[in-house]
C-alpha cells in the first residue's frame, strides 16, 4: 500500500512537472523575442528544438545547445566536441525547467562571438552560480588585449558583476550583487552603446543597477567566446542567453525582461 501512494505521489509530481514546462515552452514559442529585429542568438533550455533528443536526459553531458533564432538561416549554435569538457543537462533546476551546469573546472561551450566587434549590442542571461568562485563568468572569450573580449560575470571579489571589453571594465558597486550563499536565480541585462556607454541591470526595471555613459569604445575582437569561459571557471547553471546586435530600446527592453521575469519566477526589481 505504502509503495502504491508513493507511486502515486511521484506521478503526480511528474505530471505538475510536465505542465509547468509546456507552459514554459508556451511562453517561450509566443515570447517577443523573435519579433523584436536584430536577434543575433537565442539558447534557451525548455524547447524540444534546443538539444539532440539523444541529450535531454538528466545529468546528460551536452555537445550542442542549438540557437533559436528564427530571424536567421546560419546558426550560431554552442558547441562541445571533447567528451570532457562538456556541461551537463539537469532538470528542473528553475522550477520545471532545465538548466545547462557547468563544473567551475574544466567545462564551457563555444559560440561565433565575432560579430559583436565594433557594435552596439543588448545582453540578456538567466543564471544561477553556485560556488563564490573567482572570476566567475558565464560569457567570456580569449582575446588578451584591451577591447578583444566581452567578459560578462561574477568579479573575484564574488560581490560585484562586471561588464568587460577586456581591461575596460564597469564593475557595479560593491553589494549590489551579494556575496553567494545559495544558488539564486538572475537576470542580468547588459546594454552597450558606442555613444551612451554602458549599462547593467540585475532581475530588470528600468533604472540601470550600474551605468557608465563614458564607456563608449566598442569590441575590436571577440574571439574564442564561450558559455562557461574558455578557462572553464564558471560554477553555475545557465538556462538563457540572448543577444541583439543593437542597444535595444528601454520598452523593447523591458518587454524581454517582462517574457524572462515570467517565465523563471523572478520578480522585476529594479
Amino acid at each position: 500500500m505504502v509503495g502504491v501512494l508513493i507511486a502515486g505521489v511521484m506521478q503526480g509530481t511528474n505530471m505538475v512537472r510536465k505542465s509547468q514546462l509546456q507552459t514554459a515552452r508556451n511562453l517561450t514559442t509566443s515570447s517577443p523575442v523573435s519579433g523584436v529585429k536584430d536577434l543575433m542568438l537565442w539558447y534557451e533550455t525548455s524547447l524540444e528544438s534546443s538539444f539532440k533528443t539523444t541529450e535531454v536526459a538528466d545529468n546528460t553531458k551536452i555537445s550542442v545547445w542549438y540557437d533559436n533564432n528564427t530571424q536567421s538561416i546560419a546558426k550560431n549554435n554552442a558547441t562541445q566536441a571533447t567528451s570532457l569538457n562538456r556541461p551537463k543537462f539537469i532538470e528542473n533546476v528553475f522550477g520545471a525547467i532545465p538548466a545547462i551546469r557547468f563544473n567551475g573546472s574544466n567545462e564551457r561551450m563555444g559560440f561565433d562571438g565575432t560579430f559583436l566587434a565594433g557594435i552596439n549590442y543588448t545582453v540578456f542571461v538567466i543564471e544561477q552560480r553556485r560556488s563564490q568562485g573567482t572570476a566567475n563568468f558565464f560569457i567570456c572569450g580569449t582575446g588578451n588585449t584591451q577591447y578583444s573580449n566581452l567578459g560578462l560575470g561574477y568579479r573575484a571579489s564574488g560581490t560585484e558583476i562586471t561588464m568587460s571589453h577586456y581591461a575596460y571594465d564597469m564593475d557595479t558597486s560593491a553589494g549590489t550583487i551579494l556575496s553567494y550563499s545559495s544558488p539564486t536565480p538572475r537576470m542580468h541585462s547588459f546594454w552597450f552603446s558606442k555613444t551612451a556607454g554602458m549599462k547593467y541591470w540585475v532581475n530588470g526595471g528600468v533604472n540601470p543597477d550600474q551605468s557608465n555613459s563614458g564607456m563608449t569604445k566598442a569590441l575590436v575582437s571577440n574571439a574564442g567566446a564561450s558559455l562557461g569561459i574558455p578557462s572553464g571557471s564558471y560554477n553555475g547553471d545557465i538556462a538563457e542567453v540572448i543577444i541583439f546586435a543593437r542597444d535595444l530600446k528601454n520598452e523593447e527592453k523591458q518587454t524581454i525582461e517582462a517574457y524572462l521575469s515570467k517565465k523563471y519566477n523572478i520578480a522585476i526589481t529594479g
